[in-house]
């Protein structure tokens, strides 16, 4: 829209040049002209179907009606100012290829866009914390990429990889992007007047010169005898508009014909909607300067250091470990009664299950109110902070026994020994805590970092039916509401989100399969433990 304002929690971009509204894009893809020429037959040349080559350049062709054959391709950089030499080639093409009596009826051209493998990009941009989604690159394939993209953004704008995923990442061939650009209206920079050239330079019909200042491209007019420059990139596409047609104080871009009132920059013509940016000129004896902003006050901004996280981790160290102290002290003082050893072991079990269940219920948070994903790291400390308290429970049981595991593992049966169930938990929370780091997640690559960590469900029920069983006395404290009242939540967030996210799916992907069985066996396997260990025996 040129002049209204749209607002949404999440968008996609499926466009050729993503550069021209995101800048640190613009480095992902490179534009091409494309050619097309229809000629006119006694009798068509060829059958109604579709053919393509694999000349360099190439060709494709296919009949519009019975009697017209629409030839394109002969693709250039666009870059290339030659826009003749390629709708020859396509009719020295169409005389040797398809000899008889044609007439050419119609030719136009227009832009295409290619990745560095002309394979299309397909991306949730890395800076814009699942807000903002990319599809482009589709060169000259965009009813087979697009369809492509829908399906692979269909699966990220809900926070899932797709199979296609990592085939469409634009890691795959080394692309780096930046941070994002601000956005809205920049603050004014300092401005100066920079020599552009000589009034000399204007001779007979040479009413433009391009030229490049402090790394602005910039086309100086000459309209009888006032002097006007604009930006020489067109807003539409990119095209050079000192390649185009000047007619009276109208500039036409060579690639889609967008015309723009030269001594303002505004909007002269369609396909643009938005104008150029205007510079002011000014001539002293036969120099002419041209206001533009210095080196150091570019209207780009300059790409943020990499953030790091030390301050904000080092404060949640803090209170987490004060969280964990109040716990062990109240078991200290309070349930276990000056017993050390087992003050410690509760007070790491309490401190760590409930860090674990707020990192679950955290995750929801994020979804109910996608403002606050922004904290998304919160969650990872609260995983990795818990299973660290975790560790040091388990180090703890090791430590009373004198580390005989003997005496631990009396029984493999869960539903007699309930360590069992603690155990299963402990050795799925060990992995993924260890890779829960962004170099851990660059190098398993997200797919299989997110089916390791979807885990999670069957660590967590596993530590559920462990706490719940081991003592259920120490859970009617203080310490033991906080646990069951989190528990409650993030479960609750959970089961919330899996039935949202399966009635999108009609509840028909095999995620949804998944979920059914794991929520069977936890009621199944909580029905067991909850005859086993609360129902009085007969």
């Amino acid at each position: 829209t040129s002049g209204g304002k749209i607002t949404a929690k999440k968008i996609v971009l499926a466009i050729g040049n993503p550069s021209s509204l995101f800048t640190e894009l613009k480095d992902l893809v490179q534009p091409f002209i494309t050619y097309v020429v229809t000629a006119r037959f006694a009798t068509a040349p060829i059958a109604n179907d579709l053919y393509w080559d694999t000349l360099d350049p190439y060709f494709y062709y296919r009949l519009v009606d019975e009697h017209t054959l629409m030839v394109g391709g002969s693709d250039i950089a666009a870059d290339q100012t030659d826009t003749q030499q390629p709708f020859e080639k396509i009719k020295q093409f169409i005389t040797k290829h398809f000899p008889g009596d044609h007439e050419i009826t119609n030719e136009w051209s227009g832009t295409i866009f290619h990745t560095a493998d002309n394979l299309p990009y397909v991306f949730s941009h890395p800076h814009a914390g699942g807000k903002l989604f990319i599809a482009t690159g589709y060169g000259g394939n965009g009813m087979i990429g697009s369809v492509l993209a829908s399906l692979v953004l269909g699966e990220l704008v809900f926070g899932e990889m797709h199979d296609a995923s990592d085939l469409l990442s634009y890691r795959r061939t080394g692309a780096s992007i930046p941070p994002l650009a601000k956005r809205g209206k920049a603050a004014a920079g300092v401005k100066q007047f920079a020599s552009f050239g000589k009034t000399t330079e204007f001779t007979g019909k040479k009413l433009m010169i391009c030229k490049v200042i402090n790394d602005t491209k910039i086309v100086v007019f000459k309209i009888k005898d006032n002097y006007y420059a604009i930006n020489n990139t067109c807003t539409h596409a990119g095209g050079s508009l000192c390649d185009g047609t000047l007619t009276d104080t109208a500039i036409q871009c060579p690639l889609h014909g967008a015309k723009f009132d030269v001594t303002t920059g505004a909007v002269a013509g369609p396909p643009a909607v938005r104008p150029v940016e205007k510079y002011a000129v000014r001539v002293k004896g036969d120099a002419i300067e041209v206001e533009v902003e210095t080196d150091g006050a570019k209207s780009t901004t300059p790409p943020e250091p990499k953030k790091t996280y030390w301050k904000q981790l080092g404060i949640f160290t803090f209170f987490a470990l004060l969280f964990g102290a109040t716990q062990i002290l109240f078991q200290y003082f309070s349930f276990s009664k000056n017993d050390l050893p087992n003050s410690f072991i509760r007070g790491c079990a309490f401190t760590g299950a409930t860090l674990i269940s707020l990192a679950l219920f955290s995750s929801a948070i994020f979804k109910w109110f996608p403002k606050t994903a922004d904290y998304w790291r919160f969650r990872r400390y609260c995983g990795v902070s818990g299973f660290s308290f975790i560790f040091g429970h388990v180090l703890g049981v090791l430590y009373l026994v004198k580390f005989d595991l003997s005496l631990i593992y009396f029984s493999l049966n869960p539903f007699q020994n309930p360590i069992i169930f603690g155990s299963i938990g402990f050795s799925i929370f060990l992995p993924m805590a260890l890779t829960s780091t962004d170099w851990a997640v660059d190098k398993l690559t997200h797919k299989w970092w997110k089916r390791l960590h979807r885990l999670v469900y069957i660590a967590y029920l596993s530590a559920i039916f462990h706490f719940v069983s081991i003592n259920p006395i120490a859970l009617k404290t203080p310490p033991g509401y906080l646990l069951l009242g989190i528990t409650t939540l993030a479960l609750f967030g959970q089961l919330f989100w899996f039935f949202k996210t399966a009635k999108v799916a009609k509840f028909c992907s095999l995620g949804t399969l998944i979920g059914f069985l794991i929520i069977t066996a936890a009621i199944i396997t909580g029905y067991v433990v909850y005859t086993h260990y609360f129902l009085p025996t007969p």
